[in-house]
């Protein structure tokens, strides 16, 4: 054990290592099953790789608790690396459970000799697991216990309270709390607490703003990471590294970097990070891993797996829990597959949901919504039906926190919802807050995200024919917009295929009609430019019992003159 800290590049290790593992199936008595276990389990989390396998490995152990008064020691060391690898693994009922195990044998023999250890390994599956009630909690009871005798406890303990610090969003305090400590671990000679303390500063420069300085803390990790070797430790290396690039704009680096990382990820299927998970971290590296393309079925799997909360609702390749789509078709998806509906009782909570997004999906009046959707003249009766609807639509949606309610207004959880009719809005609101040809790539990604008329097919309640009018407002001026802007860059046949794909949505835009008139006109395309105008005038005269505008008849005639 004093090896992997001290001297972790030690040629046997891995002969060593393979040794304690086989013995841990047959030990040659109980009292050495604790320190085979504790060495195996560190090696493991410090690698950050075959953390389900030395999982199963200790889950084979037989260590009687009948026999754990006679060999306590051992049985604590055992307790505390069960806990170690059961928060390394995620599961941190499992890890409290051999916590508690290993504290009551202390108790109950009075040995409190590895107390701290058992805390510890606590402490670290709190962290791991970003459950800080349970880090906090230990790391207490682990300063109460504190020996100041004892160097490298002390400095496990500083380690720990920076980590929580930065964990909890303060990453100046825990730049703070970290001062002195890298020259006193230094002093140790311990090299693995060295890289582990270079990479927790690093980690808390990077989100304190202090970029370069961050990554001047990666040396040591580098090193350690090729010699041990330790996948996980250049996993968060890199990750680090990347989030300081994209903090000062170098996009560059930051996405190879990125890259390197969740080369890593992947193959660890790194799920938990060790020993600090950092939301704030990887919450924005993920939205960047997702935008460029980087081993994107393993970031969201990460994503899922760890319930991560995108900082804002416009990314719409993020692995949402909950998608509704009402432009075009209705569809609801619950983790990427359709949710099954059938029956009465769950037509009302959709249509409470339609009804919801229809009335800006944001702090809607319960009374508004009760009597959009229910005709009845006893204002309890309808908020009592109202109030079925919504636990059947939690039911449905599976969660109970995507439909928010609070003095008596609801609201649909971006957080936790995406909606296509939000995502057009917002590149429609972003387009227009970027004229002309700098927002040409936003107004397409907008026309593209506009498949057809918000709820097509619904009935034409009063609670939605607003939202669908100003919906395709919206689109009809993005799609004029655009084509305009491709029009004056010249590029005619991009121009034909938008405005065609716009009149497939909306066959009675004469305004589009105008629009591919004109580019087929420029193209010297009479006959097109006259085939355009007689499928405007005919749908026009039949539907609406209207002619062509002036504007119109004028580009006519200018193709009857070609």
């Amino acid at each position: 054990m004093t090896l992997l800290a001290a001297a972790p590049y030690t040629p046997q290790i891995p002969h060593w290592i393979a040794r304690a593992e086989a013995l841990l199936l047959d030990p040659p008595s109980l009292q050495c099953i604790g320190p085979l276990a504790w060495m195996v389990v560190m090696n493991t989390v410090w690698r950050g790789d075959g953390i389900e396998q030395t999982r199963t490995l200790l889950s084979q152990v037989s260590f009687p608790a009948a026999q754990a008064e006679a060999f306590p020691l051992s049985y604590m060391l055992f307790a505390s690396a069960r806990a170690q690898i059961e928060g390394a693994a995620l599961n941190v009922p499992g890890a409290r459970d051999w916590v508690a195990s290993g504290l009551d044998v202390a108790a109950q023999t009075g040995i409190h000799l590895v107390d701290s250890m058992v805390q510890a390994s606590a402490c670290f599956s709190g962290t791991i697991a970003s459950d800080l009630t349970m880090a906090e909690a230990s790391l207490v009871k682990m300063e109460q216990l504190l020996d100041p005798a004892w160097t490298l406890h002390v400095l496990q303990v500083q380690y720990l309270r920076a980590g929580i610090l930065l964990m909890s969003g303060d990453p100046a305090a825990a730049v703070k709390s970290l001062e002195g400590f890298q020259k006193r671990v230094v002093a140790t000679g311990a090299v693995t607490p060295m890289a582990l303390g270079d990479l927790l500063q690093a980690q808390a420069l990077a989100l304190n703003g202090q970029a370069k300085a961050a990554r001047d803390h990666l040396t040591r990790p580098g090193e350690f990471a090729q010699r041990f070797p330790s996948p996980m430790t250049a996993f968060q290396a890199d990750l680090v590294e990347a989030y300081s690039w994209f903090s000062q704009d170098e996009a560059a680096q930051g996405l190879a970097a990125l890259r390197r990382a969740l080369v890593v990820g992947r193959r660890l299927n790194a799920m938990a990070i060790f020993p600090f998970w950092l939301p704030q971290m990887l919450t924005p590296l993920c939205v960047r891993a997702l935008k460029a393309g980087i081993e994107v079925e393993y970031v969201r799997r990460l994503i899922r797996r760890r319930g991560l909360l995108p900082d804002s609702p416009a990314i719409e390749n993020w692995p949402w829990p909950i998608r509704v789509y009402t432009l075009g078709r209705f569809a609801v998806l619950k983790d990427d597959a359709s949710i099954s509906v059938s029956g009465k009782t769950q037509k009302k909570p959709l249509e409470l949901l339609k009804a919801l997004i229809a009335l800006g999906g944001r702090s809607v009046a319960a009374s508004t919504l009760s009597e959009a959707l229910w005709e009845v003249s006893a204002e309890g009766t309808a908020r009592h039906a109202l109030d079925m609807a919504v636990s059947r639509l939690r039911k449905l949606l599976g969660d109970d926190g995507a439909i928010l309610v609070q003095e008596g207004k609801l609201s649909l959880n971006d957080k936790l919802v995406w909606v296509d009719a939000w995502a057009f809005e917002r590149l429609a609101g972003d387009f227009e807050k970027h004229p002309g040809d700098a927002g040409l790539n936003l107004a397409q990604q907008a026309v593209e995200r506009y498949t057809g008329a918000f709820l097509a097919g619904d009935e034409e309640a009063a609670w939605l024919l607003g939202r669908r009018d100003r919906l395709r407002s919206h689109y009809l001026r993005l799609v004029n917009a655009h084509g305009s802007a491709l029009e004056r860059l010249g590029q005619w046949n991009q121009a034909i295929d938008g405005y065609r794909r716009a009149l497939e949505l909306e066959p009675l835009a004469e305004a589009i009609y105008q629009g591919l008139m004109r580019c087929h006109l420029e193209l010297d395309e009479p006959a097109q430019a006259l085939e355009t105008y007689r499928r405007c005038r005919q749908i026009l005269s039949v539907v609406l019992s209207v002619s062509p505008s002036p504007q119109t008849e004028k580009l006519a005639e200018r193709a009857r003159c070609r």
